[in-house]
């Protein structure tokens, strides 16, 4: 089961909303409109996808900026 790390939501309290459900092995956003109807780590629906083995984004922006550096 994927879950989003306890330190990762620690540190995300007060930015709001920045989660997006996606692609279970993949990278493609699940939801229509999703720029625009990011999710709270804790919504439901989330919960419920990540219980089913699916996968999760996080959209960067209102106080949020993501570093991603691939590198072995």
């Amino acid at each position: 089961m994927v879950k989003i790390p306890e330190v990762f939501l620690r540190r995300m309290e007060g930015l709001g909303p920045h989660f997006i459900r996606v692609a279970k092995r993949g990278k493609e956003p699940v939801d229509k409109g999703w720029p625009t109807n990011p999710m709270a780590a804790d919504d439901p629906k989330l919960q419920a996808w990540l219980r089913q083995g699916g996968n999760y984004g996080v959209i960067g922006g209102f106080g949020l900026v993501i570093v991603d550096i691939d590198y072995p």
